[in-house]
């Protein structure tokens, strides 16, 4: 049963690009906001009791981008996982709160602010 359950979850993965580049923040968003919700139905149905979390973090890459990194974590039951996803975005692109966080090379959490943001819960 656990392993149909995993099954569905890469279904949910298999048809988002591990690397996107998006041309604006809104787009981004969209895609950051599908992501979570379909993580987010899965783990309330099919993988209902399963311990999870979702985690994002952004920070400049060595192209000068914005680098927006979704981390959803999960038990398969014998191991701990981590799904990965980022996205590209010019720094142009970001709001300004954003920019802000991007003064050093550091990777920086941004989840409560994306929460917020996206107005659910990651």
């Amino acid at each position: 049963m656990f392993t149909s359950m995993l099954a569905s979850l890469k279904a949910i993965l298999q048809p988002s690009e591990p690397e996107r580049v998006f041309p604006d923040w809104n787009t981004l968003m969209n895609w950051l906001q599908d992501l979570t919700n379909a993580f987010n139905e899965l783990f309330a149905t099919t993988l209902k009791g399963i311990p999870h979390t979702t985690c994002v973090f952004i920070r400049r890459d060595e192209k000068g981008r914005a680098k927006l990194i979704h981390k959803f974590c999960y038990n398969d039951g014998n191991r701990d996982v981590e799904e990965v996803r980022m996205g590209f975005i010019s720094v142009e692109e970001l709001p300004a709160w954003l920019k802000a966080k991007l003064d050093s090379d550091a990777e920086v959490e941004i989840t409560d602010e994306i929460e917020s943001e996206l107005k659910l819960t990651l």
